[in-house]
């Protein structure tokens, strides 16, 4: 098997980190991968932002459990998250936004929605290449549905118009906690057709 082939199927998703800072180096290579990823159109509908400044992640990560707390609708990924630990972002210390236009077409075949999840793709099997542990997140989203969204957004420093649309969680994964440690899952080949 192949280099490429083994990083596929032996990435996993990390959920507790050592808190130990990511490399710049690895931050750029990580970020780099997901911006060379396909779009329809070739649109490459996406901006990319990469913090790790831990106040801010701490904001956000405070309104996101503040907003699943107080709606009916995600009480349940509330109670789960404080089981594992009441963290939403599992203490990465890199969290890299991959945010694309607001639209109201999203069954478009250009949607900037399908396109931000090649990018991450991308981004989390490059992060497993380099070492790194890395969860996708989508609900660091949360804060952006809040009503400190436009706080957030210039936080970040996102264009007009634009908005979150998926996250990578990046950081050396806690190997000593279970949470943190691979957890390779049976894959399922009555899902594959040939025809």
């Amino acid at each position: 098997m192949n280099e490429v082939l083994k990083t596929i199927r032996s990435r996993y998703t990390a959920r507790k980190f050592t808190g130990e800072a990511v490399s710049i180096e690895d931050l750029r290579a990580v970020a780099e991968a997901g911006n060379a990823a396909p779009s329809a159109y070739n649109k490459q509908q996406w901006q990319l932002v990469v913090v790790t400044n831990q106040e801010l992640s701490a904001e956000l990560e405070a309104e996101g459990l503040e907003d699943l707390k107080n709606n009916a609708a995600t009480r349940a990924s509330y109670e789960r998250i404080m089981s594992r630990g009441g963290r939403l972002f599992y203490g990465a210390p890199a969290i890299v936004i991959v945010a694309i236009p607001e639209t109201d077409d999203e069954n478009s075949v250009s949607s900037p929605v399908r396109d931000c999840g090649i990018v991450v793709e991308n981004m989390a099997l490059a992060a497993h290449s380099l070492g790194l542990g890395n969860c996708i997140c989508g609900l660091a989203g949360v804060p952006f549905a809040s009503e400190r969204a436009q706080y957030f957004k210039e936080k970040l420093g996102l264009k007009d118009g634009w908005t979150f649309g998926i996250s990578l969680l990046l950081g050396a994964a806690d190997l000593s906690h279970e949470s943190g440690r691979p957890r390779l899952r049976e894959l399922d080949s009555s899902k594959i057709t040939y025809v």
